[in-house]
């Protein structure tokens, strides 16, 4: 309490402090609305697991996605060819040629 006396200065800044927190939470904190999550929940767990930065989305390309067959066949080698399965389902009859039936 002989602390308060001398120092009453001090500890009425304190109490501002703290007042001013109380009021800046019940004031700007309380109305903020929570952003819908879309994400998927595998990708939540690769987020929780590897983090936001890491995961990157699969984004499907389909021959109607390219102009000409150079194109397609470019990015299906890019992608890793047969070799990588053809996930994108760019060659049909598996001949090594994405997309054939584009100019």
């Amino acid at each position: 309490m002989q602390y308060l006396k001398k120092n009453w200065k001090v500890a009425l800044v304190v109490l501002f402090i703290a007042l001013g927190s109380i009021w800046y939470y019940f004031t700007i904190y309380k109305n903020i609305e929570p952003i819908e999550d879309t994400r998927t929940n595998e990708e939540r767990i690769l987020d929780d697991i590897f983090g936001t930065d890491i995961v990157y989305r699969f984004v499907d390309k389909n021959c109607s996605d390219f102009e000409r067959q150079k194109e397609a066949q470019a990015f299906f080698e890019s992608a890793g060819g047969l070799e990588s399965g053809d996930p994108h389902g760019l060659d049909a009859n598996n001949d090594g040629k994405a997309c054939e039936s584009l100019p």
